[in-house]
């Protein structure tokens, strides 16, 4: 049987609907057939999705509102009116111009053809933004030196021979603008960033200046730099403390964390935020979103918090404790931030504005907590990882197991971050030693003693001795040898 189809209509063809100006964009299909269509509005680019019977042709309504009552079919004399003659051509232009119509052209695959700025920046992404103000600063310090000692400060493409010896005399003329010298970590710092200024984008040159052998010249005089550091005792890098077991005590026993006003419940959910994570000092803090974090459960029904995507290029996945659940935030429901400005006068069901922590305020928090609690020490968000690191090294988790946490992908980037032994064990081998080094002398004090003690009694006690005896054998003589007295004890002295 045969069955009539009417070809879909073009998609770019201007339409009528409901009296406004639309533009079919595309084509709704449903088994292998238009079933609908979607159009644009031509004034405020809003889209629908039509059937064939509510659009009409925008060159055949245009036409048909031209027609006026002298045009209209005269249905009484049954004659063919203009308007006949009209819709025929009208049909005639139509289909020549379907059949002369060039196909839409197809939406492309790819993005636009990037610029070669826009490739640099993707490749500078690579690293964080951090890092590269690091390089910014190293480059800087370099191309300094070379315009005051009247060289090119253009090194990026210069022979290796001649950049290693720019470098042993750079290295050696570094000092701070105080004219203090650099410590031993901005040293290392402004070795890697030159090293990843001429490697990176746009001049990617095959050469390392910290290993290849060209370059061991200069990296002995770096070297022999921080040996001297250390010689003179200006070496005074210090890493980040973790935080005391016995501060940790003090931050639950302050109210530091009550959960009973917005500023401390604040407090709470970053220590765990942060402790949980190990989440780096500063970077991504203000990026974080309510729907960050998501809810799960394991394979026993425990339900425990997770990230709900990979920040960058680290895996914080973080350690997604069983046992530490974060308690219900009040934020408000006008902010997607994570953190949010705490309400002076908080409501019932709400305790933060609509208004994101800026980044400075963020970054002093832990600094603010310690103050605020009376710790030890002022720690920093920093000392947050290294509590993290330190704390599942001495449970005696695997590095790389502590890695999967921390984000850090060399295990020699974890050890600076490894305290090796705590506070209390410090003051007990502080201790240990102490009564190491006093024994001996104790000991030999207590000897000298006894024997002093013991000298004083034998002398006592022939003393003693002497005069019992010397009272007897005088009564003997003075009754029965008095004659003799004088001779007996005269050469005593008695």
């Amino acid at each position: 049987m045969y069955r009539y189809t009417v070809s879909p209509l073009k998609i770019g063809l201007k339409v009528d609907y409901k009296g406004a100006s639309y533009k079919i964009t595309d084509h709704f299909m449903e088994h292998n057939a238009v079933r609908q269509y979607i159009i644009q509005s031509m004034a405020d680019g809003g889209t629908k999705r039509v059937f064939r019977h509510e659009i009409c042709d925008a060159r055949v309504s245009s036409s048909f509102s031209k027609l006026t009552e002298d045009t209209i079919f005269n249905f009484e004399n049954n004659e063919q009116s203009q308007s006949d003659e009209e819709l025929s051509q009208i049909d005639e232009d139509l289909t020549a111009k379907c059949i002369n119509q060039e196909p839409p052209s197809k939406k492309p695959r790819f993005k636009e053809l990037p610029s070669k700025e826009e490739i640099e920046k993707l490749a500078l992404a690579r690293t964080e933004p951090r890092t590269n103000q690091q390089t910014v600063w190293g480059v800087k310090l370099l191309r300094g030196w070379l315009t005051e000692n009247k060289y090119s400060s253009s090194f990026e493409e210069l022979d290796e021979t001649i950049l290693n010896d720019r470098l042993c005399y750079f290295y050696a003329s570094l000092q701070t603008k105080q004219g203090t010298d650099y410590s031993k970590s901005a040293l290392v710092g402004i070795r890697s960033a030159i090293s990843r200024h001429i490697t990176g984008p746009p001049y990617n040159r095959e050469i390392n200046i910290i290993t290849d052998k060209l370059f061991m010249p200069s990296n002995h005089v770096i070297t022999g730099m921080m040996k001297k550091l250390k010689r003179e005792g200006k070496d005074i890098t210090v890493h980040k403390k973790a935080v005391a077991e016995g501060d940790i005590k003090k931050l639950y026993s302050s109210g530091i964390f009550s959960t009973d006003h917005p500023v401390t419940l604040q407090n709470k959910v970053f220590w765990d935020i942060m402790l949980n994570f190990g989440r780096r000092g500063q970077e991504g803090l203000t990026d974080l979103k309510k729907t960050t974090y998501a809810k799960c459960k394991d394979d026993k029904g425990q339900e425990y918090y997770k990230m709900t995507y990979n920040e960058c290029d680290k895996t914080h996945h973080g350690v997604d404790s069983k046992k530490r659940k974060f308690k219900g935030r009040k934020l408000s429901p006008r902010c997607t931030a994570f953190f949010q400005q705490a309400l002076q006068y908080p409501k019932p069901t709400i305790w933060y504005a609509a208004q994101p922590i800026v980044k400075n305020k963020l970054a002093s928090m832990m600094s603010r907590i310690s103050e605020e609690a009376g710790l030890s020490i002022r720690y920093t968000n920093h000392c947050l990882r290294a509590t993290v690191a330190t704390g599942l090294k001495r449970e005696g988790v695997d590095d790389r197991a502590i890695m999967s946490v921390t984000g850090h992908r060399n295990v020699k980037s974890l050890d600076s971050y490894i305290e090796g032994t705590t506070d209390k064990q410090r003051r007990e081998l502080s201790n240990t030693l102490q009564r190491v080094a006093t024994a001996n002398s104790d000991s030999a004090l207590n000897e000298n003693k006894t024997e002093s003690n013991a000298s004083a009694t034998s002398a006592q006690n022939n003393s003693c001795q002497i005069a019992v005896s010397s009272s007897l054998e005088k009564s003997t003589v003075r009754f029965k040898h008095f004659h003799q007295r004088y001779n007996h004890w005269g050469n005593n002295q008695y």
